[in-house]
């Protein structure tokens, strides 16, 4: 009844690990009676719920485009199930010690490359198996919506698996490196490895984090001895790169001064970002100017901004407005912005009678203003 009357309610976020198939199905109804829902997210799905009845209850609810699931722990086997339930966005997948029919494996990495409304993924190995990593390596290759990546490794250079095929095991986790760095579409990579990482792959990571435009997020465990490496590869790409607003290095040795300089560079990114946001929020002061400007589309996607605006549709409309008050501003509005003046552009009559910045025609203006940043215009 709450839900049913709250009419100020955008977002939701429900974890269902409580809930019966019954449960779920009632709380879409009441949802679907508000009219300012705009974003549902259901985690944690039980293993007894059935996942089919929930993704029709949402159609037929009218709700379609505004409910989506998160982390459905998917069974191998269960492969179907993932076409015929376009809600889910992330899933996750265990390869144990009991899975050794590498078809099947296939099959499910296959069906899943073709889910376009998958955009998240986490993997967990317990052993080590050629066929798995090749699998996966194929599908992170192949996907066309993936964004965001997760792979928990469970066995080490010690385990049994490991050792039998150290060779194989080295050459299949730099496959799926390779993959990950050179998928230009994944926002988010996450590494938990309990195996080394050489220095090839540690400079592949480094390239990617500097050159994927859409890479924000990066968090890898297992570099040890060639974290050195992947540091001082990555803080000459970050000189002149915005991309990357998260980097986590767990278990390292401690901080030096590489890594603290690669970390200020990630910092900067961020601030940019955040002055960006502001700027499309309605902050039209210089300083979130200068980002704005400075930023692309994509750098806009940040966490801020998606906790502040609920649709898809209002964000694009918001950005749209920002870039487009930017390119046709005006030369007094321009000048305002800038702190070059208080209100208008007043010039002095020329001798020579030759026309005044104030006096320029608006299409001269917008002429000049394609080779003029924001950021160009000094500060004192």
């Amino acid at each position: 009844m709450a839900l049913q009357e709250n009419s100020t309610l955008q977002k939701l976020e429900v974890e269902l690990s409580w809930f019966s198939s019954r449960e779920c199905c009632l709380l879409l109804k009441a949802l679907s009676k508000g009219n300012s829902i705009q974003s549902v997210a259901l985690r944690y799905f039980p293993n007894d719920i059935d996942l089919v009845e929930v993704c029709r209850a949402v159609r037929d609810c009218g709700l379609d485009g505004r409910v989506h699931i998160e982390d459905y722990d998917v069974v191998l086997e269960d492969a179907w199930i993932l076409p015929a339930c376009r809600e889910v966005k992330s899933f996750n997948v265990t390869f144990g010690h009991s899975h050794r029919n590498l078809d099947v494996l296939r099959h499910f990495f296959g069906v899943a490359a073709s889910c376009y409304h998958l955009t998240s993924l986490c993997v967990s190995l317990y052993s080590f198996d050629e066929g798995a990593l090749a699998s996966l390596a194929a599908y992170i290759t192949e996907s066309h919506r993936i964004t965001e990546f997760m792979l928990l490794t469970e066995f080490s250079e010690h385990s049994p698996s490991f050792i039998a095929n150290e060779e194989a095991a080295v050459q299949s986790m730099s496959n799926v490196i390779v993959a990950l760095s050179s998928n230009t579409r994944i926002t988010s990579i996450h590494l938990y490895l309990k195996i080394s990482i050489g220095d090839r792959d540690c400079q592949v990571l480094a390239d990617a984090a500097s050159n994927n435009r859409q890479l924000r997020e990066l968090s890898v465990s297992g570099m040890n001895a060639s974290m050195h490496v992947f540091l001082d590869r990555l803080l000459i790409g970050l000189q002149h790169s915005y991309n990357l607003l998260r980097l986590e290095l767990p278990f390292c040795d401690g901080p030096t001064l590489v890594m603290c300089a690669v970390q200020e560079l990630v910092r900067r990114n961020g601030s940019l970002v955040d002055r960006a946001t502001r700027f499309v929020m309605g902050d039209r002061s210089w300083y979130c100017a200068c980002a704005s400007s400075a930023s692309p589309r994509s750098r806009f996607s940040s966490p801020t901004f998606e906790r502040r605006v609920a649709a898809t549709e209002e964000a694009d409309n918001l950005i749209r407005g920002a870039q487009k008050f930017v390119r046709f501003m005006n030369v007094h509005e321009y000048m305002k912005m800038t702190g070059v003046v208080q209100g208008h552009v007043e010039c002095e009559t020329r001798k020579d009678r030759r026309l005044g910045l104030d006096q320029l025609y608006y299409d001269c203006w917008l002429h000049i203003r394609r080779y003029l940043l924001i950021g160009d215009v000094l500060k004192h």
